[in-house]
């Protein structure tokens, strides 16, 4: 079959060059023109010609998307998996789940031979040929996180810049690479009017233990002493940010702020001084903002961050605070 170059087609290879990875329902919204958006937002029930019109349109996405997936033009452009949803199949009574496609390094070749994406785009696209199951699940967290804060941009008239690839950090001979990069401006305010996150999606407890301290513990140590350095504004070009560590559960959060905090007044975080030296610090740092998946996602509008300063008598907002 010779691929044609159609609208929803260019669009999938687009939005896939954009995240690490989309479900079929995200394609649905992303895709849907004005008329069928209208159908996803209304709060009451459908009429029969509407629920046909929208079942018309749903159909026809997922005929692309398995066009693209299953090698139907001489080469696999997008890569397919399986995904149970937890959470619906806890609220239905039985296990339920959506296919999760992500942009094979073919499908990035194609879309930039063919002007569907730039070069920058294309650099900055994340490709796999072959994924784990875990992987997969991580990545489709990670845009879970990248598609709350674009939801909350554009209701709050700010822009959201974004990057899953080319963000590691070096610093004294350590490497650190970021889930994401998300950096949000404000075009209603003087510049600088941006603010950066790196973001740390945290998948299961704390663990990898070395020293007594656990993986997402040496993280934050390492973000510490990256924290306005020379290192960080010849990389990013800036160098003031936050560090979003978003968790599963209320309780892992809890105890990972009272780790970070007690460890901090303990003097075992460090920060960089202007000479590059590394300086114990005993007090508690705002740059880590601790938060539930659930919350991140459906609440992103309210006090919902909470860090080792005062996370047990504060709770900060976005609006307050970007």
């Amino acid at each position: 079959m010779i691929f044609r170059a159609t609208e929803y087609r260019k669009r999938i290879l687009q939005l896939l060059a954009e995240k690490p990875n989309l479900r079929t329902s995200h394609f649905y919204e992303a895709l849907a023109p004005d008329q069928i958006r209208l159908l996803y937002g209304r709060a009451g029930g459908l009429q029969a010609h509407e629920r046909k019109r929208r079942a018309n349109y749903e159909r026809q996405i997922r005929r692309v998307l398995f066009l693209l997936t299953h090698g139907e033009f001489r080469k696999r452009y997008v890569g397919v998996t399986y995904c149970p949803d937890p959470a619906r199949s806890a609220a239905i009574g039985r296990p339920v789940g959506e296919n999760l496609y992500w942009l094979t390094e073919t499908g990035r070749e194609h879309a930039l031979a063919h002007g569907f994406i730039t070069e920058k785009a294309a650099r900055h696209a994340k490709t796999y040929r072959t994924r784990s199951r875990n992987t997969t699940l991580h990545s489709s967290d990670i845009t879970e996180t990248i598609l709350a804060f674009e939801r909350w941009c554009a209701t709050n008239g700010r822009r959201l810049n974004h990057r899953v690839t080319d963000v590691a950090m070096h610093l004294d001979g350590k490497t650190l690479v970021p889930d994401a990069l998300l950096r949000i401006s404000d075009p209603s305010r003087p510049a600088p009017n941006t603010f950066n996150f790196f973001v740390e999606v945290e998948d299961t407890k704390q663990n990898d233990y070395e020293d007594g301290r656990s993986g997402v513990v040496r993280k934050c140590m390492f973000y510490l002493r990256y924290f306005r350095t020379a290192e960080c504004k010849a990389r990013f070009g800036f160098t003031d940010f936050r560090v979003l560590i978003v968790v599963k559960t209320a309780r892992y959060a809890e105890s990972l702020l009272k780790a970070l905090r007690e460890l901090m007044i303990r003097g075992e975080f460090t920060y960089t001084d202007n000479r590059g030296r590394p300086i114990p610090t005993t007090k508690p740092v705002r740059i880590f903002w601790v938060v539930t998946e659930d919350d991140l996602r459906h609440r992103i509008a309210d006090s919902i961050f909470s860090t080792p300063t005062d996370f047990d008598c504060r709770r900060y907002c976005l609006q307050e605070s970007v």
